[in-house]
């Protein structure tokens, strides 16, 4: 009895089982449950959120296969092919692709292979021709540039048109096209050498112009000799001007004699004076009385200086009273001492009472000493 109480008593306390736990997922289309959530979906279907509860087809019509987790392909339908955006279709120039890739393999005539992708041949009537790129640089004669490539043109001095018989936008040399009809019309500025491409604008005159607003004018700066080529600016002037800021003005240094060629700077200066940066300032050594022509060297000083290096130093001898002039070295000295050698001695004849002036020669003994003018020394 009592075994038969506790047997019905553990019956009672055992858990009954969830509804979720009993029930299968009823989701359309799911085949891949969290749950009761779905986390994939069958091809071409995919969850409406992250704790879906239902399968939504995907958005794109040109799909055959998706992955169920999101709502983007993994394979397109024929003539499709992936982008991050979707089924494109490919390209209908190509008579060979990729599945599901728009990577071309063969072309259709015309088109042309060119990485991967099919491009119109842009070798025909075509006169430089790039076959890496599939470009041409220039047409044959009587074809012009139009969708890069050559169609026959118009004028026969067109080298693009944007539309087939239409206006020129682009003219061979020595063409251009004129603005109000854009016909190509033959450029013609008066004195021009060398035009801007395609325009009727000069860019190098000829010799004795230059150019002003794409025109070609006559070079006048006045007392000009030589002109910059293609410029209204001088480079050589006339005598007696200079260049100042390409044009010529007088040359007006001061006490100038003689100036440098084609500048406002002295070459040779007036009397008195030397050119110094280019200017003429006076002669101004001190103590000197001839100085080189237009310089302020001295060659030759006053009494009481010599000349050193073009200077004029103060003459010093101790016991001179008199210099040789322009020179260091004594003519004259004090009493008591002679010149010798440009230096004043000593006069120093043993005995000798007098002597003739400025020399070492005795002309009196002292008592009782008797003068020997011959050996100019005084004797007892």
């Amino acid at each position: 009895m009592i075994a038969l109480m506790m047997m019905l008593s553990l019956l009672a306390h055992t858990a009954e089982p969830t509804s979720a736990a009993r029930l299968l997922p009823t989701i359309n289309n799911c085949v891949g449950y969290s749950g009761s959530y779905c986390f994939r979906c069958a091809s071409l279907f995919y969850p409406n959120s992250a704790q879906a509860t239902a399968c939504l087809s995907i958005s794109d019509t040109n799909c055959i296969s998706s992955l169920g987790r999101e709502n983007k392909c993994n394979v397109c339908s024929s003539n499709y092919y992936i982008s991050s955006t979707g089924c494109l279709p490919q390209s209908t120039w190509c008579s060979s692709l990729n599945p599901n890739t728009n990577i071309c393999l063969a072309c259709h005539a015309p088109y042309i292979l060119i990485s991967s992708t099919c491009q119109v041949n842009k070798s025909i009537m075509c006169g430089n021709y790039r076959p890496v790129t599939n470009t041409c640089a220039r047409c044959l004669s009587g074809f012009v540039f139009y969708n890069g490539g050559c169609s026959p043109s118009s004028d026969p001095n067109c080298s693009y048109q944007p539309i087939v018989g239409g206006p020129c936008t682009s003219c061979v040399a020595p063409y251009y096209p004129e603005a109000s009809t854009l016909l190509c019309t033959l450029q013609n500025v008066p004195n021009c050498v060398t035009y801007v491409a395609n325009t009727n604008t000069c860019t190098v005159c000829n010799t004795g112009f230059y150019v002003a607003n794409g025109a070609c004018s006559a070079q006048n700066v006045p007392n000009c000799v030589t002109h910059v080529a293609n410029a209204n600016t001088c480079s050589v002037c006339n005598s007696g001007f200079y260049i100042n800021c390409g044009a010529c003005s007088v040359q007006n240094v001061p006490n100038c004699v003689t100036h440098v060629a084609n500048a406002n700077a002295c070459s040779v200066c007036s009397a008195g004076l030397y050119p110094n940066l280019g200017q003429c300032a006076a002669q101004s050594v001190v103590g000197c009385i001839i100085f080189t022509p237009n310089t302020n060297y001295c060659i030759l000083c006053d009494t009481g200086y010599y000349a050193v290096g073009g200077f004029c130093l103060i003459s010093f001898r101790p016991n001179c009273s008199t210099y040789i002039s322009g020179a260091n070295a004594c003519a004259v000295c004090n009493t008591g001492f002679y010149a010798q050698t440009g230096l004043c001695r000593s006069q120093n004849i043993a005995n000798c009472a007098t002597y003739a002036s400025n020399t070492n020669t005795c002309t009196g003994c002292n008592t009782p000493f008797t003068l020997n003018v011959g050996s100019n020394q005084c004797n007892p």
